[in-house]
């Protein structure tokens, strides 16, 4: 498994980058997927926990933005979009994560994005849309998994 921290944003070959709207968006893209990144590394750092965070890449360019190690070899996932509705496929190189390390490597997914509450996307119940903050988002939610400080 390629791991790595965080990702800046390859550019997709098909756009080019000299195309100012492209380039607009890309930088919101990139914004989002590092505070995403940021200020659940910043909850673990809180709790005096090192961040068990990873990037996951196949040489064929299919990405999971984040991934919160919990077990050896199993994660919850996260993939970053900056709309405010997503669906399923906005996290479709998951198929591809679970096909490759076993449907057991991940136990939770999520697309963080802007909606205000969190829906379901999988009829499985395995992946949710979710917003950045509050108890129903993302960071309230990887939270939990934390051991409570006594």
């Amino acid at each position: 498994m390629t791991a790595r921290f965080l990702s800046i944003g390859a550019a997709p070959k098909a756009r080019s980058p000299e195309n100012s709207r492209y380039r607009k968006s890309q930088s919101v893209w990139t914004l989002w997927e590092n505070l995403v990144a940021s200020e659940v590394r910043k909850m673990f750092l809180s709790a005096g926990q090192r961040p068990p965070l990873w990037y996951w890449r196949t040489t064929e360019g299919h990405e999971v933005d984040l991934l919160v190690e919990c077990a050896p070899e199993n994660f919850v996932t996260v993939e970053c979009k900056t709309a405010a509705q997503v669906s399923l496929s906005d996290h479709g190189h998951l198929k591809i994560l679970r096909e490759e390390y076993g449907p057991a490597s991940v136990r939770k997914a999520y697309v963080a994005c802007r909606a205000e509450r969190a829906y379901p996307l999988s009829k499985d119940g395995l992946c949710e849309a979710v917003p950045l903050a509050g108890e129903d988002g993302l960071l309230g939610r990887i939270g939990k998994m934390l051991p409570q400080k006594t």
